[in-house]
């Protein structure tokens, strides 16, 4: 199509529109054939040609040889780009030449002038925002304005001091008297230990020697080496070495030396005059010097007070190993109070003796023990069933549960053990969210403040908010609940 150029006498115009299938070739073709000073050349936007900066290249140089000025219209950011790099002068719509639109003589319908580049809306277009107009006026009127509602319920304190027994013969829990079934546990282990020796006395510390004369009245005989004699004083003495006599014999001499060190071994002349009942009666004995050598020194020597003192020990540190193998015994989740745990010492032993020299003492003790272990959860269970065994359906407790308190023996019996513990609970008056959304919706501030009047289980008037604050009434409403503290 041909136009004469508003503004411009002699400057003609014509607008060739591209086809989807339009190649460099055709294109070449429709240039060259046009007879217009400029040519408007429109291309779909879902043109296969002039996609690249080599395509646009190539029509410039094609444009150059025409002679005629060739202005590319385009809604393609990408093409018009790529065409001013080229040199070509660009529009976006057909708006810029809709003189050329229309028959020369005849001057249509007036638009006011719009920006060249700018398209006209489509029908769609103007369908499309009809609607997100009305969406965004019932969001306006019926899903923007918000009510949130404080609510802060009544709370109340529950506190109990419960007595329950641990009984190893009940079989289930039993609320009405407090009783837990138990669980008898049994088990044997040795403990050991030792302990210095606190208690001292004078001991013996070197033997006395001498010298004895022997007597004998009767027939020939031989004592043996080691046999004994003894002095007035207890002190006993063994011959170092055999001694023979002969039938009539008298004042035959042997050598002697204490049986024990110590200064009791150091006699008088005349005290050793006794013999092992072993020796004939014809055999006497005597001493003419004193015997001389026994000396003394301060040691230690374990006393009945060193073998008690021990023994205590040792049944303390049974109670405690009884206390941690039958809490092992019962398993995790059970406890076994130490009042239920009854130990039994079924052999012991110290060494060295009592009265024996030594610096310390050892002992050993075999122990039984007993205890009385009951499940944990099976115990708060039942505190719980009895301090929330008055509350009503309409209170909800707060956190995790009621706080139960470490128990305490006030009683065993055999094996069964009676506790006493402190247990209390935060009870909540109940509030359905939902259902105080559902009546306040769509309601007034006022309306909404009048209707929770009727709401029981509130601590407080409640707390009530619109947003936008230019809103009426409100069809979404968010109930918050606050929590106990």
């Amino acid at each position: 199509m041909v136009a004469a150029a508003r503004g411009s006498p002699g400057l003609t115009q014509e607008l060739i529109f591209l086809d989807r299938d339009d190649d460099l070739a055709s294109i070449k073709a429709k240039l060259e054939s046009a007879g217009a000073d400029q040519i408007f050349l429109a291309i779909p936007k879902r043109a296969a040609v002039l996609r690249t900066p080599l395509e646009f290249r190539i029509l410039a140089r094609m444009a150059h040889e025409t002679s005629s000025e060739t202005i590319i219209v385009t809604s393609d950011g990408e093409r018009r780009r790529m065409a001013r790099e080229e040199g070509f002068r660009t529009k976006r719509s057909l708006r810029a030449v809709r003189h050329l639109l229309r028959p020369s003589d005849r001057r249509g319908l007036w638009l006011p002038g719009l920006i060249p580049e700018l398209p006209l809306p489509s029908l769609g277009a103007i369908f499309t925002i009809a609607v997100l107009l009305a969406v965004l006026a019932a969001l306006n009127f019926y899903i923007l304005p918000v009510m949130t509602v404080h609510l802060t319920p009544k709370t109340s304190t529950i506190q109990r001091e419960l007595t329950l027994t641990i009984d190893p013969t009940a079989v289930e829990p039993d609320p009405e008297h407090g009783v837990v079934p138990g669980k008898t546990l049994d088990t044997t282990f040795q403990v050991s230990g030792s302990a210095v020796v606190e208690g001292t006395r004078t001991v013996g510390k070197d033997k006395a020697h001498g010298e004895v004369l022997f007597s004998n009245s009767g027939p020939a005989l031989t004592l043996p080496a080691g046999t004994g004699v003894l002095a007035k004083n207890g002190a006993r003495f063994v011959t170092d070495a055999s001694v023979t006599l002969p039938a009539g014999a008298r004042n035959v001499r042997a050598a002697i030396t204490a049986a024990d060190p110590g200064s009791g071994g150091n006699v008088n002349p005349g005290d050793i005059v006794g013999l092992d009942p072993s020796v004939p009666k014809t055999v006497s004995v005597t001493n003419q010097q004193p015997t001389s050598g026994g000396t003394d020194r301060e040691g230690k020597v374990v006393s009945d007070g060193d073998v008690a003192k021990l023994r205590d020990q040792l049944l303390k540190k049974a109670n405690d190993q009884a206390l941690r193998q039958l809490q092992t015994l019962a398993g995790e989740g059970k406890t076994v109070p130490p009042q239920s745990i009854q130990t039994k010492v079924v052999n012991e032993l110290f060494d060295p003796a009592v009265g024996q020299d030594a610096d310390q003492v050892t002992g050993r003790l075999s122990v039984r023990a007993t205890g009385t272990a009951f499940e944990n959860k099976v115990f708060n269970d039942l505190v719980t069933q009895l301090l929330l065994g008055n509350v009503g359906d309409d209170v909800d407790i707060a956190g995790s549960g009621p706080r139960i308190g470490t128990p305490e023996v006030v009683g065993v019996e055999g094996q069964a053990v009676r506790l006493r513990v402190q247990a209390s609970a935060l009870a909540v008056q109940r509030i359905d969210p939902a259902a105080i959304a559902q009546l306040l919706s769509g309601k007034t501030v006022a309306q909404a403040r009048a209707a929770l009047q009727n709401v029981p289980g509130l601590d407080e008037p409640p707390t009530i908010e619109l947003w936008p604050t230019w809103a009426t009434r409100a069809y979404r409403v968010q109930v918050e609940v606050a929590s106990p503290q």
